[in-house]
């Protein structure tokens, strides 16, 4: 089956364990990662099977899973692709605190250090100038919190972006210049309706 291009530069950013040659290799890395817990005298069967079932895309495991199951080195990655998080969910008695705020950015770190992917509904922290009873100041609100997720996220997968080198970046740039395109071809196109 003859892929598109952008598929093998996708797979090699972002799948391709070191020693892998094909896509091909990365499905027979994640069927013997797979198998390898079965026992011994049905091991290749299985293998088989879940080498059926990945080639040629009929079943796709999650990019986690794809990126990490059965690459050594890896053993303290996820591999699981999302994370919601929410203070309830740890039982905190006062996550609004500073305390509490830290506590769920220092979790938000660990998940990101493993390679998963973060979500949170902020709804929790106060809004931007409610009095914050025993300092006699402010809140500077959830979006100045925000800022610190997004810090803490830039710089826990800077690491990331150095293991890829420039290759990232030059996908950015064809990504950058195929929306540069679109854009100005939705312009030429709403200044003929327009004119």
């Amino acid at each position: 089956m003859k892929r598109p291009e952008f598929s093998d530069e996708v797979w090699n950013d972002n799948y391709r364990a070191p020693g892998e040659g094909s896509l091909e290799d990365t499905w027979m890395r994640q069927a013997k990662a797979c198998a390898a817990i079965e026992k011994p005298e049905v091991r290749h069967i299985v293998q088989e099977q879940f080498y059926w079932l990945l080639s040629d895309f009929k079943g796709i495991a999650g990019g986690r899973i794809t990126a990490n199951l059965g690459v050594k080195g890896r053993d303290s990655t996820t591999m699981f692709n999302c994370f919601v998080d929410n203070p309830a969910d740890y039982g905190y008695y006062d996550p609004d605190s500073i305390d509490g705020i830290y506590e769920m950015l220092k979790r938000q770190a660990h998940t990101l250090k493993s390679e998963g992917g973060y979500g949170m509904n902020f709804s929790w922290i106060r809004p931007a100038g409610t009095y914050v009873k025993g300092i006699g100041g402010r809140t500077p609100g959830v979006l100045k919190f925000m800022e610190l997720w997004d810090k803490s996220s830039e710089i826990i997968t800077m690491g990331s972006e150095k293991i890829l080198g420039e290759k990232k970046d030059k996908e950015k740039n064809k990504i950058r210049k195929g929306a540069q395109w679109v854009f100005y071809l939705f312009g030429i196109l709403i200044l003929r309706i327009l004119l």
